[in-house]
Formats: structure tokens, sequence, C-alpha cells
């Protein structure tokens, strides 16, 4: 395969790339792809009870990472080493606490988990648990044959008053169909679900279902 370039000559596209390459390393920027962070935090917690939130990251360079968080909950305890959200929640500390961010940094770049919100509940509230089914995709959007389906993304969201915080559940099984999603409050949740495949592609999303928790 060959590609156009600059100077009006065809050339390799392996020479491109290997160029470009050189050139990333000369400015001394990184890849994007060299950091990422990755988890879903659990959305709700009783008092009484332990939360703990451990996310994952992985620096391809292998250098040394450090945490940070905006939006600690009072209650809660941060591990800049580690990124672990955790601790003991009592009845004053009922409520709802949005826009926790964790975010992780090399020394070089910095990305973040999405904002995402932890609810406080009394001990003994009544939770419910909502079970999602969907049909396996067979197709790319360009309707050729999908050989490398990986899993699946659940995403949901609680319809209630201040910022709407996407949740995401996700499950690394290509031969499900179904899945359950835990701990909810009374109240109008919304579902969608999309497929991922093994390069982490993930394709379209489903049609939104709203579904009144009891």
């Amino acid at each position: 395969m060959k590609t156009r370039h600059g100077t009006g000559r065809w050339r390799p596209l392996a020479f491109v790339c290997a160029a470009l390459a050189l050139a990333v390393a000369r400015s001394g920027c990184l890849l994007a792809a060299d950091l990422t962070i990755g988890g879903s935090a659990v959305p709700f917690v009783a008092t009484a009870h332990y939360y703990s939130f451990q996310p994952s990251a992985l620096d391809a360079r292998e250098r040394v990472l450090h945490f940070s968080i905006s939006g600690q909950p009072a209650w809660a305890q941060f591990d800049p080493a580690t990124g672990r959200l955790y601790g003991s929640v009592r009845m004053t500390d009922v409520g709802l606490y949005r826009n926790i961010v964790i975010s992780v940094s090399n020394g070089v770049t910095q990305v973040a988990l999405p904002a995402f919100t932890v609810n406080v509940v009394p001990s003994g509230a009544t939770t419910s648990s909502v079970t999602l089914t969907w049909e396996p995709p067979t197709e790319n959007t360009d309707s050729s044959a999908l050989v490398d389906l990986a899993g699946y993304h659940v995403y949901y969201y609680y319809a209630g008053a201040g910022q709407v915080v996407v949740h995401r559940l996700d499950f690394n099984n290509a031969g499900l169909s179904s899945a359950v999603v835990p701990g909810l409050v009374p109240g109008l949740w919304h579902f969608y679900v999309a497929a991922y495949n093994s390069q982490g592609v993930q394709g379209e999303l489903s049609r939104i279902i709203a579904v009144t928790v009891n």
C-alpha cells in the first residue's frame, strides 16, 4: 500500500509511519495509548458498610504512576499510589456525591476516568436490580461479518434532579445476551448497551430503555 507524501512523490506507507514516529520521539510527545486508566466505580453504598473502588492503570513504558482525585467525598480516603478510593459511611454521610474524578499521571501526561457519582443510602434502604437482554450482533456497521466480538458495555443513569451521571458496567464475554445491573435505588433509570470488539472498538449504541425501579 502507498500513500501520498507532502513532497508530491509517492512513498511507502511504512516510511511515512516511521517518519511520524521519529518526529514524535524528537518532540518529546507521548502517544495517548502509552497511558491508560479504566474501571467502573460502584455507584451506591449503604451506611455502616465499607466502600472501595480500585481503578486500573497501565503505562506502556512502565513509568512510576501517581494518582489524584477531585470531588473526593469527606467520608472517603484516597491512596495516591494506587488510586484506590475507600472508606466507611455513617448515617451523617447519607447523600449524593457527584463529580468524582480520578486521574493518573506518569510525569509526562495525565488521563482521567469519566466523572462518577456515589450515592450513600441509609442501611436497610431498598435497592433493586434490573436484568437487561439483547440479541448479540452479527455484523459490523459496514455490514461485514463480525468475527471478533469481545464483550459489551452496559450504560445506565438515574433520571433524578441535578446532573446526570452515566455509569458503565463492562462484560468481557462475547457469549452474553443478558446482564444484571444491581444496587438501584427507587426511581426512573435509563439503560443502553454497546458491543465492542477485540481491539476495544465500540459499536453503535442500542436504543435507550427506561425502567421505573420501585
